[in-house]
């Protein structure tokens, strides 16, 4: 960008130099602008959010994490049950590949480190099984359509349940990713109050195919009062779900398939609301 030419002898590069920083400027500024790169170190709830967009598109995925908690009260009364909770530490994990279609979530209990009680749920296209020391050492296993009966049964509905995974599988790519980008806004505003980030440092480790790698990373901390699990403000945030066109949508869109299955399948002449209550329900959500 820096040109020097002589004319008469004299050097006449100021003009073009200071082209040359105007443009460097701008470059930098829409660089910048646009998020290709930032001047300034994220917030631990942008980092969390843009951390859950990086992986949302990825065919296979697995967690591996532990949650413990520190309640704090005023309350004197309280003091024994928080000091007890406070002992309580969560290990999970969560697979799910998307190809497949087939998921599994794990967690135990474990009070000062000693294990309390744990379970290991399955779930794919065909089947779901279920595994608990609190049940035994047995393996409870169903097949979906083995379900259909004891609905029956004991609900007097029909609900033949491999028709409906298309209301899970199956939406509309522009209505998905609406929501989507909806709902990553609506993160954000909801855990700016709520994540902080701690001094100590965790390890992250990120398997790919058959190679695997440990990433350190911060540790962020999501405190939550009594006030944020409130019914008020459960229902704000359901409101908040709602008054946003892109989710509205797709709840709609959703309901939708779910009256058309049900009733091309025979479903809903059992059930105990008719095809105008929900779609009379579905124009009626906002």
């Amino acid at each position: 960008m820096f040109i020097l030419i002589s004319t008469e002898g004299q050097p006449k590069s100021k003009f073009r130099w200071q082209k040359g920083m105007l443009l460097l400027i701008l470059a930098l500024f829409m660089v910048t602008a646009t998020g290709c790169f930032g001047l300034f170190p994220k917030a631990p709830h942008e980092e969390m959010i843009a951390a859950a967009k990086k992986t949302n598109n990825l065919k296979e995925l697995g967690y591996i994490a532990e949650m413990s908690f520190r309640i704090k009260s005023e309350d004197p009364e309280l003091a024994t049950f928080n000091q007890i909770f406070n002992e309580i530490s969560i290990p999970f994990s969560i697979n799910v590949d998307k190809k497949e279609k087939r998921g599994q979530v794990g967690f135990s209990v474990l009070y000062k480190g000693v294990d309390c009680g744990n379970l290991l749920l399955y779930a794919d296209r065909e089947r779901i099984s279920a595994q608990s020391n609190f049940l035994g050492e047995k393996v409870f296993f169903f097949a979906w359509n083995d379900l259909q009966p004891l609905i029956q049964r004991y609900f007097n509905l029909q609900v033949q349940i491999t028709d409906y995974f298309p209301l899970l599988f199956e939406t509309k790519r522009k209505t998905s990713r609406q929501a989507e980008t909806a709902l990553y806004d609506l993160y954000t505003d909801f855990y700016a109050d709520h994540l902080t980030a701690g001094q100590k440092k965790v390890d992250v480790s990120i398997t790919d195919g058959q190679q695997g790698e440990t990433i350190v990373c911060k540790e962020i901390i999501l405190q939550m009062g009594y006030e944020d699990l409130s019914l008020e403000e459960s229902n704000r945030y359901f409101q908040a779900l709602l008054e946003n066109e892109a989710i509205l949508a797709l709840l709609q869109e959703k309901i939708t398939q779910l009256v058309t299955i049900a009733k091309d399948n025979g479903d809903l002449a059992t059930w105990p609301v008719t095809e105008e209550d929900l779609l009379s329900f579905r124009d009626n959500l906002d």
